[in-house]
């Protein structure tokens, strides 16, 4: 019994409190103006090296590779059928007729999408001790043997 009624206590104590620094102008969620006072933020109109990098590496390494793989290529791409005419330098024309797999933009990005893209990278290009850091990253005193 005794139990109860500290938690009762501690709650309405509780409850008081917080009540009061909602109403108080200064703490308020919805003072957007207060919060740049605190800390002025400044926008950066450049991606930073780290970004720049990541962003040239998706680009040029992570979707060519993924988007040549056929079982990526049939469960979230859209396959598109582009047929080009030609014409010689007699009168026949020439069709040919590709396919060409596209982003799917009407889907949702779902986190197994990411997985399944992840091992068809993997398996695209398999990462050996020789080729990556292991080597340097165990010889480091703290995280190594």
């Amino acid at each position: 019994m005794k139990q109860k009624v500290n938690i009762t206590i501690v709650t309405f104590i509780t409850l008081v409190s917080l009540s009061g620094c909602t109403t108080s102008t200064g703490t308020s969620a919805n003072n957007g103006n207060m919060k740049n006072d605190i800390s002025a933020t400044t926008i950066n109109k450049k991606a930073g090296f780290m970004q720049r990098s990541l962003d040239n590496w998706l680009k040029e390494d992570w979707s060519p590779t993924v988007e040549k793989d056929p079982e990526i290529q049939k469960k979230y791409m859209k396959q598109e059928v582009v047929v080009e005419e030609e014409q010689n330098t007699t009168t026949s024309q020439e069709t040919t007729q590709e396919v060409k797999y596209t982003e799917n933009k009407e889907r949702s990005f779902t986190l197994q999408e990411y997985v399944d893209k992840a091992v068809a990278y993997q398996k695209a290009k398999p990462n050996d001790e020789n080729s990556s850091h292991v080597k340097q990253m165990e010889s480091l005193p703290v995280i190594g043997k």
